[in-house]
């Protein structure tokens, strides 16, 4: 058995770690199998994200008590809640800006909500770019500034 040196060891630790990126975690709350597994396969495959699911408010609600997330996806309705008020529970849980919220959305969105949502840096995720592609290029960005630490500029 050869020993390193303990600085030795320490340094080729520092080396490996600094090229792991951290795996972030995703909580999907969505209530539509389909979607469900588009988003968890891409996450899991194209993001490395680590991916809890609940499929209603209350279960959503029960999630995020347990521990904060990097990523929130929310569908904008859900049978029994709005997708806004899971955003709010969230904020009120972990604190503005704590966690990246995806809101999944088809053509519901009123114009206010839309400005609701933009207001609160919220990316708006729409069912129409549930295609790798898109999918990609809006996501991305939120995944990235999770990594880095560094804000999304809108």
């Amino acid at each position: 058995e050869i020993a390193l040196p303990e600085t030795k060891t320490a340094e080729i630790v520092e080396r490996w770690s600094s090229n792991i990126e951290p795996v972030l975690e995703a909580l999907l709350v969505e209530d539509d199998p389909f979607t469900v597994e588009i988003l968890t396969e891409y996450l899991e495959r194209m993001a490395g994200c680590r991916v809890r699911k609940a499929y209603s408010g209350a279960d959503a609600q029960l999630r995020l008590t347990e521990r904060m997330p990097d990523l929130l996806f929310v569908d904008s309705v859900l049978p029994l809640m709005r997708g806004e008020r899971i955003l709010q529970y969230c904020e009120q849980l972990w604190g503005k800006g704590k966690v990246a919220m995806i809101v999944i959305a088809g053509n519901d969105l009123s114009a206010a909500e839309q400005s609701s949502l933009e207001g609160r840096s919220v990316t708006v995720l729409r069912r129409d770019d549930l295609r790798s592609g898109v999918l990609d290029n809006v996501l991305s960005p939120v995944v990235q500034s999770r990594r880095t630490g560094v804000a999304i500029s809108r």
